[in-house]
């Protein structure tokens, strides 16, 4: 069976380094990209099941990125885990009718992201059980 394959977008190199690093350590197929544009070329070839990304990017941002990638893969839309410091009610809103966006609260743990991934990927299992 191939890893899972997850895309790590931020424009802070440390960040994608770092998670990276934990995410290949658990057995992930991972790529990364340093803003959104990068991020849908990366998804063509690379199709990830999950996308880690920032919100606050140059170019394009997490969320024009989410729904991109949403509206290109409409039928296998990846899970959108956005990783952010502000969790406003129009950013909660906005998550709500993506459907399969989730927050992560920067500064963001590895294992709290592992934990989150692994629980997508349970859930995922079980409901196609």
């Amino acid at each position: 069976m191939n890893a899972h394959r997850i895309l790590v977008v931020d424009d802070e190199a440390y960040v994608t380094h770092v998670l990276r690093q934990y995410l290949e350590r658990d057995g992930y197929s991972v790529r990364t990209a340093s803003n959104g544009e990068q991020a849908l070329e990366a998804a063509e070839d690379f199709e990830p099941e999950v996308v880690i990304t920032d919100v606050q990017m140059p170019r394009m941002n997490g969320q024009m990125l989410c729904e991109e990638l949403v509206r290109r893969r409409s039928e296998s839309a990846p899970l959108l885990l956005v990783m952010t410091s502000r969790t406003d009610r129009e950013l909660r809103t906005w998550a709500a009718t993506m459907g399969n966006a989730d927050f992560l609260e920067k500064p963001v743990s590895p294992r709290r992201v592992l934990a989150r991934i692994a629980e997508h990927f349970t859930l995922s299992a079980a409901a196609s059980a």
